[in-house]
């Protein structure tokens, strides 16, 4: 599969995010303060890892660099231009499937494809390693083939960017390690730009080349955490000496 659009480098400066509260009994409860001044740069073909604990904005940041949330303060740019709103070129793995279980592996990821059809579709499947079960129904696989699946549909339209919100989450650790693996595999053949949002310490230390922590609500990035392939284990004790501190937070994914 070419990927014939580069990766993209993302920017988050000096970002403030402020969210609407849930209505309650028809009563306005105010603005809720997501992100706080909160800066990141990610760059061309570099896997960056976000952790923090629940509510810390790991999954604002992700919406924010796909174009499905707006900054209240502060710029999010893709290579040096304002997002403005999502596009195709930033392909989107949410936690949840977005799967129609009674059609078949390729036609949910044609669906995706849109205008580009079944050869993208095919080509999709094949970079995940579901060529194999293309025409099964998506409700006889098993959890982790659907999560390849919606990679494939992430990766359908050659994207210089890949943003993956917990994208494991309830797996058995040999299933999730399958998967990591994978990723890995997709982003050396691919050279995407990725973004993952995991409050899995090891995980992030296994796929990153850097890890960024975020502190609790509102989230604001306490330090980052470069890591070396030969010292991974100073890199994950790095991350957890940031994360020490940091109030609420929960080490299983």
């Amino acid at each position: 599969m070419s990927f014939p659009t580069p990766a993209r480098a993302l920017t988050l400066d000096h970002v403030t995010l402020e969210v609407q509260r849930r209505c309650v009994e028809g009563r306005r409860l105010g603005m809720l303060r997501v992100l706080t001044d909160c800066s990141l740069h990610v760059g061309v073909g570099e896997i960056l890892a976000v952790v923090g604990p629940a509510g810390s904005g790991k999954s604002a940041v992700l919406d924010l660099l796909a174009g499905f949330a707006h900054a209240s303060s502060g710029q999010v740019l893709v290579d040096g231009h304002v997002v403005a709103g999502p596009s195709p070129d930033r392909g989107f793995v949410q936690p949840s499937y977005g799967l129609f279980p009674w059609r078949t592996v390729r036609q949910n990821v044609t669906f995706a494809a849109g205008a580009a059809g079944v050869r993208r579709a095919d080509a999709a499947l094949a970079l995940v390693g579901l060529a194999a079960v293309a025409d099964r129904p998506v409700g006889d696989l098993t959890a982790t083939q659907k999560r390849r699946v919606s990679l494939a549909k992430a990766l359908v339209h050659d994207p210089g960017v890949l943003l993956l919100d917990d994208p494991f989450a309830g797996l058995a650790d040999a299933d999730r390690v399958d998967l990591q693996d994978a990723l890995l595999g997709i982003q050396a053949e691919t050279g995407v730009t990725v973004v993952i949002a995991t409050r899995n310490v090891d995980e992030a230390v296994r796929l990153a080349d850097r890890v960024a922590v975020l502190s609790p609500l509102p989230g604001r990035v306490v330090t980052q955490v470069p890591v070396n392939s030969g010292r991974p284990h100073a890199a994950r004790h790095a991350v957890w000496a940031a994360l020490a501190g940091v109030e609420g937070y929960a080490a299983a994914a």
